[in-house]
């Protein structure tokens, strides 16, 4: 198994990702604190130039790739952003990608892949089987694969959203981190384990694709049938071992909600923040919503991972 990354991984990352990136703002939201009764504050990972945090860990791998790497090229699955991720990253390092996406994806989200220069290939019914595919495909090739949720740098750069939240509210009680692959959610217990041990790390999930809420509950891999949620960023069917491992002991508390309750909470941040959010980043008001109770009057911080929403989705949320 990899070793989970180190805070100087982390520390390594965040000085390079600045060289390519902003950070992105933390604002505190008298709405959502008003709603929850605990001090809200957002996360805006929307305002990366993918509008999306997958950015981060992305750039991070990419900067890695040994010179025959680079010159082969990478190929990646993805629902959308970490492709998105990708696909910017590669165009910056001048690196050949390809992105396997699902037959049912997000047109748009692969529609800014390609404009982004990456080639996209539409298989299986999926996310996982589009990532069996483009394992196939790749060693087919003998170019190398790249697992969101497998490697070290991707979840390091991924922990530099954590790093920042606790530059800026050292205090928070807890942050609430949507999760689909874990890279996030792993990477935000690196980070708070170290510099913030009584900071608690909550992870939210679909009951439509609870694979790793199982997955965690269980200390083992555990797959499900179907991953049947609207929220394509966390729409995990097969976790991924090394994801799991690096959560294993860095996480608090591990929270289902339902699709409705994804909705609404979906509705509840645009109105709130005016930004979009996508049905992914929607999960961590979610699960506070379950628990806010319990964090009454302290600081909390919602991730939002992501605002790529289609306007066919965003007429279906607001009609």
């Amino acid at each position: 198994m990899k070793p989970a990354p180190t805070v100087a991984d982390v520390l390594d990352a965040a000085r390079f990702l600045y060289r390519h990136m902003l950070r992105t703002p933390l604002h505190e939201n008298p709405a959502l604190s008003g709603l929850t009764g605990a001090r809200v504050y957002v996360k805006h990972e929307n305002h990366t130039v993918i509008a999306s945090f997958k950015l981060r860990g992305a750039l991070n791998y990419v900067r890695r790739l040994a010179p025959e790497a680079r010159a082969a090229g990478v190929v990646t699955a993805s629902t959308g952003n970490h492709g998105l991720g990708i696909a910017y990253a590669c165009r910056v390092f001048g690196v050949r990608a390809t992105v396997f996406v699902p037959e049912r994806h997000n047109p748009d989200k692969a529609a800014m892949m390609r404009e982004l220069g990456a080639q996209v290939v539409a298989a299986g019914e999926d996310f996982d089987l589009a990532k069996l595919r483009a394992r196939e495909w790749a060693a087919a090739r003998g170019l190398a694969f790249v697992d969101d949720g497998d490697e070290p740098a991707i979840t390091a750069g991924a922990a530099t959203v954590a790093l920042e939240i606790l530059q800026e509210l050292p205090d928070v009680a807890a942050v609430f981190v949507p999760v689909g692959n874990g890279a996030l959610a792993g990477g935000t217990g690196v980070v708070c384990r170290a510099f913030a041990p009584g900071t608690r790390v909550i992870c939210v999930q679909s009951e439509a694709a609870p694979s790793m809420y199982l997955s965690w509950q269980a200390g083992r891999p555990v797959e499900t049938d179907r991953a049947d949620t609207f929220a394509e960023g966390i729409a995990t069917r097969v976790p991924v071992p090394y994801a799991l491992e690096v959560m294993a002991r860095r996480v608090d508390d591990f929270l289902l909600v339902s699709e409705a309750e994804l909705l609404e909470a979906q509705r509840q941040l645009i109105s709130a923040t005016h930004n979009l959010a996508e049905g992914a980043a929607a999960a961590a008001l979610a699960g506070l919503l379950k628990v806010a109770g319990e964090y009454a009057g302290r600081p909390v911080a919602l991730i939002l991972t992501g605002a790529n929403v289609t306007l066919a989705g965003l007429r279906d949320l607001v009609g």
